[in-house]
């Protein structure tokens, strides 16, 4: 809660030893990190560099399937490949849907 905002703000302007501040990395989706920046205006002002990753493509997610599957030791069949897991996971879901378990 509050405590713990307040403890993190003091680490970051410096540490109980006075050594230089640690290297906090705050992550989460942007809608979400921007509601919890806005709440706590002392860690937006120490956060002025942020990064946003795009989501995966349906490509891109069907390719690290497949080499998750290969990397246990799995085998798919002949037919199944990232072209078509890359189409059924456009037809089977919805952007909105992907982009909130996209990782």
């Amino acid at each position: 809660g509050n405590d713990a905002m307040g403890e993190i703000i003091r680490s970051i302007d410096t540490d109980e030893a006075g050594r230089d501040s640690p290297l906090v990395i705050l992550a989460g989706f942007p809608t979400e990190m921007n509601l919890f920046l806005a709440r706590h205006e002392d860690l937006r002002r120490r956060f002025d560099v942020t990064f946003e990753f795009p989501d995966y493509t349906c490509q891109e997610l069907a390719e690290i399937f497949v080499d998750l599957v290969h990397a246990k030791g799995f085998y798919l069949e002949e037919s199944i490949r990232v072209e078509y897991l890359a189409k059924l996971l456009e037809r089977q879901t919805v952007d909105r849907w992907r982009s909130e378990r996209n990782g």
